[in-house]
């Protein structure tokens, strides 16, 4: 498996370029994206059962799920919604 190949350090916040090539389904870097920042897939999981799957450019993945969270409280979901939504980004 190729994740065992990577060693992170201590206090590490992103991998190297060359590092992310080696992660299969990772964040990649996007000409859409600002300076350091990845291009994420995230999926997100409603408890109706419906579930999306979409881009966004972020830092790091909890950055991404942060993003689609506060956009999903623009869109009308509650607090209490929020917290039975799951939001996976790699």
């Amino acid at each position: 498996m190729k994740l065992k190949k990577i060693s992170l350090k201590k206090n590490q916040d992103q991998l190297s370029d060359s590092d992310m090539k080696q992660i299969r389904g990772g964040a990649s870097v996007s000409s859409w994206c600002g300076s350091g920042q990845y291009l994420y897939t995230c999926y997100t999981s409603f408890p109706s059962g419906a579930n999306t799957k979409g881009d966004i450019c972020a830092s790091t993945s909890n950055e991404a799920k942060s993003k689609i969270k506060g956009n999903l409280g623009g869109s009308g979901f509650g607090e209490k919604e929020l917290e039975n939504i799951t939001i996976n980004c790699e």
